[in-house]
């Protein structure tokens, strides 16, 4: 199963708490862990205007999840992320 969603990152593109991996265009993220819906897993809102929300910075990504998926009202978590597409929405 896949989704499509929207995510934001901090300015360094790197994804957060204390993993810090760099997200690029094209690059799938994997992560092996019990999925939480704001807890734990790769996070992504249906809507970019849910995910600003949650924006730690002004990067946002248009992104697909996949393998595990856990669906919310709006919001998702994932074992699997790949980031399509990718902007600079300071201005914005």
């Amino acid at each position: 199963m896949t989704l499509l969603g929207y995510h934001f990152l901090n300015s360094d593109r790197r994804l957060g708490y204390g993993d810090h991996r760099l997200v690029e265009v094209g690059r799938t993220l994997m992560v092996d862990c019990d999925l939480v819906i704001c807890e734990s897993g790769l996070h992504a809102c249906t809507r970019a205007i849910d995910a600003l929300g949650y924006a730690p910075g002004p990067i946002a990504c248009r992104v697909q999840l996949g393998g595990r998926v856990i669906h919310d009202t709006g919001k998702a978590v994932a074992t699997e992320r790949t980031c399509l597409a990718m902007a600079d929405a300071t201005d914005i």
